[in-house]
């Protein structure tokens, strides 16, 4: 055991004591991808790494379609997903600059047949960059409304309508930025009203074509004539393929594209909207699509965040690179960029990987011979901050149907020298901050800042965490929150395993029938949930099969549901029934009331019979 601790101990030394050996070429970056493939299981990767005047890699590296050994190429498409949300953007803020539209027009007056439902219409209408900021307060996609089951696509409001349970304001719009595709559906939608044509025949017109990205579509469906690379799950050793479905919402995220269109596309931001020397967009419109306008963050003074779909990326790097990610099943994909140093790139893998590591190596190769900037910092400003600290609840949930699970957790902030410590109040990340302006911080090894405290309308603190919004809240109330949820979980854990052996004594008839129900049923009704539970858990990596009526929706209906009854009828046996063993009594006394707790809990957040199919 000592000589293999040992030997760990002089591989570890020898590993720090070497210096990270730099890429020098794009023949060695391009081996570092592949190596870095083969580790994450990732069968294809579509490239673009672009400067202003040319292309220093455009293609693909490994397959297409593993099972034809096919290999990606420059014009092999990608499902991108999300990025689609920057071409929609741009489509818009082409409308402004024809004085057609205005960023801060109320999108209720632009297209009022929207089914848009806002408590605050009077004082903060929902806006067009409300929309492109994720800052109209909308719920995201439900899970039965991601993927199109049917044979057709609805169109135009129809597909609006599509979401129209997501297009309700749950706080006042401009005030907190949380990621809904839905929003970017009004947005296309927004388009077609004012440019009296599909959003995708506009965008080909005005940007596609334009731009040279011959091969782009906007297809949702699959075509079986077109150069599609496969996308795949790495599952029990192999590369399984995933069905290309079709998703309801078109302008939040259904482009397919390639290396080759991705690098006219990057250049178009390089070169400050001009196309062949041809101004197609003003420098002004793409500094406006970098910035952040609309939500508490950018009012308190923090440009830096999720602008009109381009944010920033690359806070703990030397500089900054702007530009947005995307996924859909089976794909990932990022396109990022620095104008100012004339550099970007394009990302897209077919295993459905995380690219953070892929992005990490791309930039450090971009910047490796740009000297590290020295951060701005100054000292803390303690009295100012002071009214600032103490606990702060999550309030900005992108799905409000597990929103009540991430609300129990929030931060903790508090003064250690002449730094912020900001700290997840169960678990996570704790972040050192260092003052650079009145209420703006960065983190300690970042070079910008991306925290800051402000207070909202009704005067409350709240913290902007990286675009996060968590406010001001009292402590103890949300740790007996937490308490009891715990204690609740532990005591209906511990029913299960009462119930199997209650169970035993009920078959050999040493208790009676009446002593057995009251005794078992808490853990039957645990087992319900933990099962509809668990079968939901399980779906989450294949949220198409949500929306449709299966095994496992049903599953997870009928287990939650069962839950809520049991619950009900075990409370009701046990009001009637009297317990002299004094330590039963009280634990059957706590675990009823954990499960009544905790069912009436899910119960206001619609997760007892839930039906994932009909959201």
């Amino acid at each position: 055991m000592k000589k293999y601790t040992l030997l760990f101990l002089l591989l570890s030394t020898s590993a720090f004591a070497q210096p990270k050996k730099q890429i020098q070429n794009i023949t060695q970056l391009k081996d570092s991808l592949q190596k870095l493939m083969k580790a994450e299981r990732i069968p294809g990767l579509m490239v673009s790494i672009v400067n202003r005047d040319s292309v220093l890699f455009e293609g693909g590296l490994g397959y297409a379609n593993v099972a034809k050994k096919q290999a990606v190429s420059a014009k092999t498409l990608f499902r991108i997903g999300s990025i689609t949300k920057m071409f929609v953007s741009l489509g818009l803020l082409k409308l402004i600059e024809q004085n057609k539209l205005k960023l801060y027009d109320e999108v209720k007056q632009v297209a009022p047949e929207l089914p848009i439902d806002n408590n605050w219409h009077i004082s903060s209408p929902v806006r067009v960059v409300n929309l492109l900021e994720h800052t109209a307060g909308f719920d995201d996609m439900h899970f039965n409304k991601i993927y199109n089951p049917s044979p057709t696509d609805p169109r135009g409001i129809d597909a609006v309508k599509v979401f129209q349970s997501s297009l309700k304001c749950r706080w006042r719009p401009g005030e907190r930025m949380s990621y809904s595709n839905p929003g970017f559906v009004v947005a296309g939608y927004i388009i077609e009203k004012v440019a009296r044509k599909p959003y995708e025949q506009y965008l080909s017109e005005t940007i596609f074509r334009p731009v040279g990205m011959v091969n782009s579509n906007l297809n949702l469906r699959y075509d079986p004539k077109l150069d599609h690379a496969q996308g795949y799950e790495f599952k029990n050793g192999k590369y399984e393929p995933i069905d290309f479905l079709p998703i309801y919402g078109g302008a939040d995220g259904t482009l397919n594209t390639c290396a080759a269109d991705m690098s006219k596309y990057v250049q178009l931001f390089l070169n400050n909207g001009k196309v062949n020397g041809n101004i197609l967009f003003k420098d002004s419109t793409l500094n406006e699509m970098e910035k952040v306008h609309s939500s508490l963050a950018a009012k308190a003074g923090l440009k830096n965040g999720y602008g009109l779909a381009n944010y920033v990326h690359g806070h703990g790097g030397k500089v900054l690179f702007q530009g947005h990610n995307g996924g859909i099943d089976g794909f990932v994909s990022a396109c990022f960029y620095n104008r100012t140093l004339g550099v970007g790139y394009s990302l897209s893998n077919n295993g459905g990987k995380d690219l953070h590591k892929f992005e990490e190596l791309i930039e450090a190769y971009l910047t490796q011979n740009i000297p590290k900037p020295t951060p701005i910092a100054q000292k803390l400003d303690t009295k100012n901050i002071e009214p600032f600290l103490g606990y702060y609840a999550f309030e900005s949930p992108r799905n409000e149907i597990v929103g009540f699970v991430e609300r129990l957790n929030g931060k903790r902030v508090s003064i250690e020298g002449n730094y912020l410590i900001v700290k997840g109040a169960v678990g996570g990340d704790t972040d050192t901050l260092v003052q650079v302006a009145p209420l703006t911080f960065r983190k300690k090894h970042f070079n910008t800042p991306n925290f800051v405290f402000t207070k909202n309308k009704e005067e409350i603190p709240v913290l902007m965490m990286e675009g996060t919004y968590f406010e001001k809240a009292n402590v103890w109330w949300t740790w007996l929150r937490i308490s009891l949820f715990g204690i609740a979980l532990l005591f209906m854990l511990s029913s299960v395993f009462a119930g199997f052996v209650w169970t035993i004594f009920a078959i050999k008839k040493s208790i009676s029938t009446a002593d057995a129900w009251v005794r078992i049923l808490p853990g039957g009704a645990s087992l319900c949930l933990m099962i509809g539970l668990g079968t939901f858990l399980g779906l989450t990596g294949d949220i198409s099969k949500m929306s449709s009526i299966s095994f496992q929706t049903i599953l997870i209906c009928l287990g939650t549901a069962a839950f809520g009854i049991l619950t009900i009828i075990g409370s009701f046996l046990w009001l009637k029934k009297y317990e002299d063993n004094k330590i039963l009594k009280i634990f059957l006394t706590i675990t009823y009331l954990s499960m009544l707790y905790v069912a009436i809990y899910l119960a206001l957040n619609g997760w007892i019979g839930i039906r994932t199919w009909d959201l």
